[in-house]
């Protein structure tokens, strides 16, 4: 019930947001791209805990169909969560992999730019490092969603920036099983990606 609240959140202020920018000429067309990404990451923390610093990369595809200034489809990207900054005993080691294996998204195309906002409710978070007694960690059952805007650079490639949160639900130890959080397991990022369409921007397939 509340990822279906949620989903019908982020759609009615698509629309809301295309209602107040110019539409282009309506053309139908299949859209891909592949992209790359980096950014910073906030991991939550134990109070009075000092973050610790991590610079993720990756990448991903989305596959879609754009009528005109609208388009929707499905994205997936995985990324590997490096920690840069010390391991304290306080947060451990938070090096990982962070994968979204699927989720649908709404787009508004305007020709030099574009807006795209998904929610995230298929995926997990693997630790890479072991637990002090050698079990491994994982999250998953995550809520959140990402909001990306794109600029076209010519027909095939864009730049842009993203903002994504997530709260996943559960931590899955080797050892002992699965135990649903009281407080969610939060991480949230800024960056900038470079995406390759190989069949052009956004709307403009015919």
């Amino acid at each position: 019930m509340v990822k279906s609240i949620y989903s019908a959140i982020l759609a009615a202020v698509l629309l809301w947001v295309a209602s107040l920018l110019p539409t282009r000429s309506a053309q139908a067309g299949f859209y891909a791209d592949l992209f790359g990404e980096g950014a910073y990451l906030m991991p939550s923390v134990t109070a009075g805990a000092t973050a610790p610093m991590i610079i993720p990369y990756g990448g991903g595809v989305s596959l879609g169909w754009f009528f005109g200034t609208f388009g929707f489809g499905a994205t997936g990207d995985v990324e590997y969560l490096p920690q840069l900054s010390s391991v304290t005993a306080a947060v451990g080691n938070l090096r990982g992999i962070n994968a979204n294996y699927v989720s649908p998204f709404l787009a508004l195309d305007f020709g030099l730019f574009d807006f795209r906002v998904y929610p995230i409710f298929f995926g997990q978070y693997f630790l890479l490092t072991a637990a002090a007694d050698g079990s491994s960690v994982n999250y998953k059952d995550p809520l959140g969603g990402r909001a990306d805007i794109n600029f076209a650079l010519g027909k095939y490639f864009a730049i842009g920036a993203h903002f994504m949160y997530e709260a996943y639900g559960t931590q899955t130890v080797s050892a002992t099983g699965s135990t649903s959080l009281a407080t969610r397991q939060v991480i949230w990022q800024a960056g900038a990606q470079l995406s390759f369409r190989p069949f052009g921007s956004t709307g403009d397939q015919k």
